[in-house]
This record gives structure tokens, sequence and C-alpha cells, in this order.
């Protein structure tokens, strides 16, 4: 766990991201593994783009909203295959995200990772990529209610002191707008997922970026504590 931000005349602030898709492009391999699932069972995987639209969600949900006529059992096998089948190796950090991270730890910011993934995915990705000291909170759904619920965001709030008006959400997917909506934090969308512009604004974003450069002075902005 990261060392908390030195004391400073500013309010605490904090930032909370998305992981797939937003601090990793995980994709490509998350899509293969759904669907691998799906053949697995000898059903035909739901086109590309609705797999896409799920990432982020609980995965056991996810699976039943693409396929509601599954039964137990082959929700049970698709879940399985996908665990088995999905290679953390196979996920790549996104450009610039070593540096804002970095940026944001001198300025005193406390930062945080809310994900659709469990705890165990979430801790070899970051070991793997060598992250693992630099999160202040990670709030996964197999320990909350999954996204847009907006437990997760509370639940890193409360644990390290910080009001909602200081805190911001940024992810690439609709969902992510609606947990910051529900817990009444300001929300910044990335382009760079699952999401468009649009889309984003439409679901809550205050700002959609387009490039991970642009993310310090607005994120400076978005947590001044003035908005309402």
């Amino acid at each position: 766990m990261a060392q908390s931000p030195s004391k400073s005349e500013q309010p605490l602030r904090l930032v909370m991201f998305d992981c797939d898709g937003t601090l990793i492009d995980s994709f490509g391999a998350i899509v293969a593994a759904l669907q691998s699932g799906w053949r697995a069972i000898d059903r035909e995987p739901p086109a590309e783009y609705l797999l896409r639209e799920t990432v982020g969600l609980p995965l056991s949900g996810a699976v039943l909203r693409l396929d509601p006529g599954l039964t137990e059992a082959g929700l049970d096998a698709i879940v399985a295959h996908y665990r088995k089948t999905l290679a953390v190796r196979d996920n790549v950090l996104m450009h610039g995200v070593r540096e804002v991270v970095g940026k944001l730890r001198q300025k005193g910011f406390f930062i945080g990772i809310s994900t659709g993934m469990g705890r165990d995915r979430l801790d070899e990705i970051l070991a793997g990529h060598n992250l693992s000291d630099s999160f202040d909170s990670l709030q996964t759904a197999d320990r909350s209610p999954g996204k847009p619920n907006p437990q997760m965001l509370l639940n890193a709030m409360d644990e390290l002191g910080v009001e909602a008006r200081h805190t911001v959400m940024i992810g690439d997917a609709v969902h992510d707008m609606a947990m910051a909506r529900n817990a009444g934090v300001p929300a910044i969308g990335v382009t760079w997922g699952a999401g468009a512009g649009p889309t984003l604004k439409m679901a809550g974003a205050g700002v959609v970026i387009d490039d991970f450069s642009d993310l310090v002075d607005i994120i400076i902005e978005q947590t001044s504590g003035t908005q309402e």
C-alpha cells in the first residue's frame, strides 16, 4: 500500500481509476477468453462489441446479461473457463500511466482503483507492472457490489477520509460514469477504452479526454472542492 500524501493546506484529494480499458489495455485478452468460454460449452458467443460493453461489470452478471438463456451449469462453465483462460501477462499498461501516477503522488493525492475484476487478478496485474505500492485503496467487485453500485467509491472515501467533492472517478465505460454519479463524485471519461466521448458525456462525465497526459491538470480542477 502506498504511503499517505503529505499534509498541506489543500484538502485531502482522491483519484479513483477504473482498471480494464483505463489503466491497462486488456480488451483483446478479455474478449478472447470470453469467446472461448461460450465455445467450450458448444454455444455461439455474443458479438464482440457486446462483449466489450460488459468489461468492468461483475463477471457472472455480465455473462447472464449477454446470454439470459444459460443454465446454471452453463454459466458456471463459462466463468470457470474464462478464469482459467485469461492470461494476466497479456495485459498491457496504457501509455502514460506511470507518469500520471507519479505526478499525482508528488502533488499529494490519494490514488485508488475501483474495478469489476477480482482482487487476486488485480494484485497479479499490479505486481506484473511493478505498481503494487502505488495505490492507497483497491476496491474490487468480489468484495463489494459491482458497478454501477456506488459502494466501492464510498468504501474508498470512507477508508481514506476524503469527501465526495474532493474525489474523482476516471473510467472508459458508462458504468464507471454511473457509479460516480451514484456516489455523488465528479467523473472523467477517457476514450481509449470501451466508450466514445458523446456516450461518456451522456452517462455523466464532466470532462472527456483523449490522452493520459491531459489528466493531471484536469484532476486538480475537478477535485478543487468547488463542485456543488
